[in-house]
C-alpha cells in the first residue's frame, strides 16, 4: 500500500529506538542476537530490514546510542557509494540520530574504524533536522552544540518525481 500511495505520500520514513547497523561499540552492540533479531526476525516475528525493503522505505532513523551516524543507502551487505548516492537511493539510508541523549558531556570517540558503508559519524552534542522540501527532495542536516551551535552534517535526498526503489 505504501509504494501505491507514492504519488501523495511520496516519502516514506521510519524511526525505532535501537538501530539495524551502527559501527561504534567494542562490542558493537549491533552485531548481537537481539540486534540480528531485530534486522532480520525471528521464526515467531519479522525482522523489520525485510519490511523497509519490500515496502520501499526512504529513510530510518534510530537513537540508543549516543552518537550521530549516517549510512549510505543499504540493505544487507549491498550498499551504493555511487557518485550521486543520495539521488534516487537504491535502498533505505539509515541514520542514527542519538547524539542529543546522555549528559551534557563530551562522548566517548569512536573506538574503531568506520564500516565502508559508514558516510558519516559525529559524536559531538547535537540533534537532527529534517527539512522535506516538496515531493522529491529532503535536506537533512546534523547540528552540533558543541563550541557554538554549527552544522557538522548535511545532505540533500533526491528522487525524480514516481521514483520507487527496485528493491521494494
Amino acid at each position: 500500500k505504501a509504494n501505491q500511495n507514492r504519488k501523495a505520500h511520496p516519502w516514506l520514513i521510519t524511526y525505532q529506538h535501537r538501530p539495524i547497523y551502527c559501527s561504534n561499540r567494542p562490542t558493537n552492540r549491533c552485531r548481537n542476537k537481539e540486534s540480528w533479531a531485530l534486522r532480520y526476525g525471528t521464526k515467531t516475528e519479522p525482522g523489520l530490514e525485510p519490511l523497509y525493503n519490500k515496502h520501499s522505505v526512504d529513510i530510518n532513523f534510530s537513537g540508543h546510542h549516543h552518537d550521530y551516524e549516517r549510512y549510505y543507502p543499504r540493505s544487507g551487505r549491498y550498499y551504493s557509494k555511487s557518485p550521486a548516492p543520495y539521488f534516487n537511493p537504491l535502498a533505505p539510508i539509515y541514520i542514527i540520530s542519538g547524539a542529543g541523549g546522555g549528559a551534557y558531556e563530551p562522548h566517548t570517540a569512536f573506538d574503531r574504524s568506520p564500516s565502508k558503508m559508514s558516510a558519516k559519524r559525529v559524536t559531538d552534542n547535537g540533534y537532527t533536522i529534517l527539512s522535506v522540501h516538496n515531493k522529491t527532495h529532503i535536506y537533512l542536516r546534523q547540528l552540533s552544540v558543541e563550541n557554538g551551535e554549527h552544522e557538522v552534517d548535511g545532505l540533500w535526498i533526491r528522487k525524480a518525481v514516481g521514483w520507487v526503489p527496485p528493491y521494494g
